[in-house]
């Protein structure tokens, strides 16, 4: 049996949030790579002929890691507005998030980071302060919920029966637990190209006397 592990830093690049503000280079790290692969052998002997039964497993722990990236948008992005939708969607650290031009809930998840699977969008919106907060509930579709995060007291907020009040803890933190405010790429069929492989294979080689 031979194992293969593998890790991998993730790359650093710039996000400013669509647009460009002087001074941010390099300011996020996309989420680190890691994998491991695995090879079970075995060799026998029969007359002249030495034969190996191999078998390969590639991702042996079929480990999820996000394929698109921002240097090439066609993996899993559709377009860049798809792409600036999920940088948007992710929570960031204070640090990152509050030198962009946006509103940004504040975390510490990095770029490459996705939605647990079967798990529905919850999108969560932004406001400064109460003062800012929808009067009315937004049409949304059937059975999807929208949550606000209120930046001044840190409370999450919910219409519930066309009222808006605070969110139920318990829903906020699975919410949270399963990333379920991601905006995943929309091109959701190549967002992972990198799933679980099983190889099987004989190699046959011959002792041969010389004349």
């Amino acid at each position: 049996m031979n194992l293969l592990a593998d890790w991998q830093s993730g790359f650093r690049f710039t996000w400013t949030g669509g647009g460009g503000i002087p001074g941010i280079v390099n300011n996020v790290q996309w989420r680190d790579y890691r994998n491991v692969d695995l090879r079970l052998s075995k060799s026998v002997k029969a007359f002249a002929a030495n034969i190996q039964l191999f078998m390969d497993v590639n991702n042996v722990f079929n480990i999820k890691a996000m394929t698109a990236s921002p240097s090439n948008v066609g993996y899993g992005f559709f377009d860049t507005n798809d792409y600036n939708d999920y940088m948007k969607s992710l929570h960031l650290p204070p640090e990152i998030a509050d030198l962009l031009s946006y509103g940004n809930v504040p975390g510490n998840d990095r770029p490459g980071m996705f939605r647990k699977d079967g798990v529905a969008f919850v999108p969560i919106g932004y406001v400064n302060d109460a003062a800012a907060l929808p009067k009315t509930p937004p049409r949304l579709e059937t059975g999807r919920r929208l949550l606000y995060y209120v930046r001044a007291t840190g409370e999450y907020m919910e219409f519930q029966n066309g009222a808006l009040s605070k969110a139920d803890a318990a829903f906020v933190n699975q919410v949270l637990k399963d990333k379920a405010y991601i905006d995943m790429p929309n091109q959701g069929f190549l967002t992972f190209l990198n799933p679980r492989d099983i190889f099987f294979g004989v190699n046959i080689s011959f002792d041969v006397k010389p004349f």
